[in-house]
């Protein structure tokens, strides 16, 4: 009696042990869900913000290369629908389009005839490219990727704005269109801060999966101050779903470098 009494006493500890390793696997392996969520998100986005050169001045400014990367991680079987980008970048950065020309309107008598905006062609200040997923209804899914023109919208009432342009091929042939309107800010770490929109693409059926901007050099300035330059990307989707992520990246000091 006394051995039974030990032998289920031992059981009830060895499977109380084995109940919270499966816990803690658990609360390890899911992702961060928001509050009021009960279910492993269906979508994810990663955003980055690289930039070259990698050294700066630690004082002053230096011109630099930047590109905003997103790319949206979605399980089999859904089609996620990106609605908006909003983007936050280190208050170490500087932006001007001082000086250069711009594309205050960027259809009607400006286009879209072709994969560029054939009169706003001398306001381009960056290029790129966007991968688009359609999946009509009782269709296979099918990729489709276009090249993305970045133009200069003008500045006005403190936003800079860009447009990001493209023009996509079969079977969903059409332009796209994204406005990105840039304005100083203060938020800590940050300085500026940056809203994507982006449009209905075949009816919801197309979703964008990655989009690359890359302004070229000269647009953006940075300083290398505290050895990185961060960035963070809040992705919105059409199905009430939010991803954020912060994404900083290492520079190094030129005075440190010498």
């Amino acid at each position: 009696m006394a051995t039974d009494r030990l032998r289920r006493r031992r059981a009830r500890r060895y499977f109380s042990v084995l109940l919270v390793i499966g816990v803690t696997t658990a609360a390890a392996s899911a992702p961060a869900a928001a509050p009021g969520d009960d279910m492993i998100p269906d979508v994810s986005a990663i955003f980055t913000a690289p930039f070259s050169p990698e050294e700066l001045p630690a004082r002053g400014s230096a011109p630099i290369r930047l590109s905003l990367l997103e790319k949206v991680v979605f399980q089999t079987g859904v089609n996620p629908v990106l609605r908006e980008l909003e983007i936050d970048l280190d208050r170490h950065l500087g932006l001007s389009v001082a000086g250069l020309p711009s594309c205050p309107k960027a259809f009607g008598d400006y286009g879209p005839r072709s994969d560029t905006l054939v009169k706003c062609e001398e306001a381009k200040v960056g290029s790129g490219r966007v991968d688009v997923m359609v999946a009509f209804p009782e269709q296979q899914p099918v990729g489709v990727t276009g090249r993305v023109s970045v133009y200069n919208g003008g500045v006005r009432d403190g936003h800079t704005r860009f447009w990001i342009y493209s023009f996509i091929p079969a079977p969903v042939t059409g332009a796209i269109l994204m406005p990105l309107d840039v304005r100083r800010d203060s938020e800590g770490f940050y300085g500026w801060n940056g809203l994507l929109k982006l449009p209905e693409i075949a009816n919801d059926s197309g979703a964008v999966t990655n989009l690359e901007i890359a302004f070229r050099k000269g647009i953006f300035s940075a300083r290398c101050q505290t050895g990185r330059l961060r960035a963070r990307g809040v992705s919105r989707f059409a199905n009430g779903s939010v991803w954020t992520n912060s994404a900083p990246q290492t520079c190094r000091r030129q005075d440190a470098a010498s």
